[in-house]
């Protein structure tokens, strides 16, 4: 009976993915997507789920800008649609983009899967942590400068902060002609929890099942939880 519960959750989520990826594949070249307005395309798209009664409990819009001074403030991209590529030298196979950033950058996570306009040169949905790595971060070197190393652009993301937002509450701001800032949740710096070293400690206790492996967490401090009453809480998908 167990198995069969386990069949028909795989095969409606899978379904579910289905429905979803062809929402987000019918709009690919939809007039309404352009370059540099990721969060426009971000909420067009939510909105696109939402008219196809698509549950949205667990669906964010993530925005991430750079707290830092590397690559002149700017997030650099690795995977820009609408950006330049070139090969790696070290593998001709891998194709990024050699140069450019953004003020910042937006993409929905839904159920754990990014849907990003902007990501690729055609339609591709992945994973959470792979789309982090693979559009922020060079898995080879490039060339000579420091944001074509593949080094040096894992430890740019250090300084790259994240700010989410559920989707009802894009909704409902949308509906009721609020400011989104107002629904904002201010999760920080996510990066360092997919790239940092663990401690020998760690590594220790981990090993004897002592303690439990360090996990994401968000601050929820700033965030204005207090002031609204919300649709759904803040679901963060594990990376």
């Amino acid at each position: 009976m167990k198995l069969l519960i386990l069949f028909f959750v795989s095969f409606s989520t899978l379904f579910a993915q289905e429905r979803e990826f062809e929402i987000f594949k019918k709009n690919w070249e939809n007039p309404d997507i352009q370059s540099s307005y990721c969060g426009n395309n971000s909420q067009l798209f939510i909105k696109w789920l939402d008219e196809s009664k698509i549950d949205l409990s667990n669906t964010q819009l993530w925005q991430i800008t750079n707290k830092g001074f590397d690559y002149f403030g700017l997030v650099k991209y690795y995977q820009n649609r609408w950006g330049g590529s070139v090969p790696s030298p070290l593998d001709p196979t891998y194709i990024t983009n050699g140069s450019g950033g953004w003020h910042y950058h937006a993409f929905v996570v839904h159920n754990g899967m990014v849907y990003d306009y902007s990501y690729k040169k055609e339609p591709t949905v992945v994973p959470l942590k792979d789309y982090l790595t693979d559009m922020f971060t060079l898995r080879h070197d490039v060339g000579d400068m420091f944001w074509e190393n593949k080094a040096e652009s894992i430890a740019m993301t250090k300084k790259y902060e994240v700010v989410g937002l559920n989707a009802y509450d894009i909704l409902k701001a949308s509906k009721e002609k609020l400011k989104l800032s107002d629904f904002e949740f201010h999760m920080g710096f996510v990066f360092e929890h997919i790239f940092e070293q663990k401690s020998l400690m760690n590594k220790i206790a981990t090993k004897l099942n002592i303690l439990p492996v360090s996990r994401l967490k968000f601050s929820r401090s700033l965030s204005c939880d207090y002031y609204f009453n919300r649709p759904n809480p803040m679901v963060i998908p594990k990376l």
